[in-house]
């Protein structure tokens, strides 16, 4: 059919620039790996190496040198899982770990996300990084100076849980949708840490498909070394839904993993974990609190999805209780027992 006037200028436009081209056998590729495409800024300064690997066996890419903004730059290789992906920052800066460094670690995570209003509360050990405008996801969690426990995609996100299936046409959704969308991106409102450390988050999700109010308590405890997080989840338009319940609150935490490091989730127990480097970093729950639980280990992380037990529309809601800690353990066998033994 034909273009409108405005298609037909923007094309012409395109042409000029030399970015509108009839055929691609003149095109040679930036990068000289298979199965890769360089996406770079507008100011050419950084970009990303989007890699795939279609095969049914792990692949090797790289390593590979970059040109951006006239500079090189090499990208040490990485290792992509079947039919996995990977999304390689390159000049990119990162707080804690640079892009060359997560590359050669094998991460297939970016970086921990950053945060222009990131605010930071720390006690007995234990220091925690968390975006008010991120959802208040956190995205550091550190226990006596050892590396952060938290992945890219963050710590608590906040979600209700939502029975919809999925459309029928969304042929691609479980390879570009890993986690339910939207629970990312909120703006909380967080009060300033106080004496000892205790942080208050609210956000009133009006417009969802609930009318509710998201409210999070995190605190250090001094004594047992633990970050205790109250959740509470209270819908304010209860006609919002046919349902006698409130919609079910959903938390989603993401631990980092590295090579080598081993997913801890006993079954039947009330708890998981990651063990690296002799060290078992975990989240506890109260097993009466929570009616399903999925551990699962994705694309450099450790997702531990929450959904707890919906509570009748007509009680004030209670909050529910996560506790994050660390242990020193010397082996796989140890770090499930003491999972198991789930000291309070």
């Amino acid at each position: 059919s034909a273009m409108t006037s405005r298609s037909t200028s923007i094309v012409a436009a395109l042409r000029r620039e030399g970015r509108w081209l009839a055929t691609l056998s003149g095109v040679r590729p930036v990068l000289n790996l298979p199965d890769t495409t360089l996406l770079q800024s507008d100011d050419g300064r950084f970009g990303f190496i989007d890699a795939i690997n279609p095969s049914i066996v792990s692949r090797r890419f790289g390593p590979v040198t970059v040109q951006l903004a006239g500079a090189s730059v090499r990208v040490a290789g990485f290792t992509i899982a079947a039919r996995g992906v990977s999304l390689v920052p390159i000049g990119v800066r990162a707080a804690r770990t640079s892009a060359s460094d997560a590359v050669a670690a094998g991460l297939a995570t970016p970086p921990p996300f950053s945060s222009t209003g990131t605010r930071t509360m720390a006690s007995a050990g234990v220091r925690v990084a968390f975006a008010p405008d991120a959802g208040a996801r956190i995205a550091e969690l550190s226990f006596d100076g050892a590396e952060n426990s938290a992945s890219g995609i963050g710590l608590l996100r906040d979600n209700f849980r939502n029975d919809s299936p999925p459309s029928a046409r969304d042929y691609i959704g479980a390879y570009t949708h890993p986690l339910p969308a939207g629970t990312f991106n909120r703006r909380y409102t967080c009060s300033e840490p106080s004496e000892p450390a205790v942080v208050t988050c609210t956000y009133d999700s009006k417009g969802s498909d609930f009318d509710a109010t998201f409210e999070r308590t995190m605190r250090i405890d001094e004594t047992t070394h633990e970050l205790i997080v109250d959740e509470r989840y209270q819908r304010g338009n209860i006609y919002a839904t046919s349902s006698r319940l409130g919609p079910q609150l959903e938390s989603i935490s993401g631990f980092a993993m590295r090579p080598g490091d081993v997913l801890i989730a006993p079954s039947g127990v009330s708890g998981a974990g990651v063990l690296h480097a002799g060290r078992l970093t975990a989240i506890r729950w109260r097993p009466d609190e929570v009616g399903s639980v999925m551990v699962r280990a994705t694309r450099g992380a450790a997702l531990v999805t929450l959904d707890f037990r919906a509570q009748p529309y007509f009680l004030a809601p209670r909050p529910v209780e996560l506790r994050f800690a660390s242990y020193q353990v010397a082996s796989v066998a140890e770090a499930e027992r003491i999972l198991q033994a789930n000291p309070r």
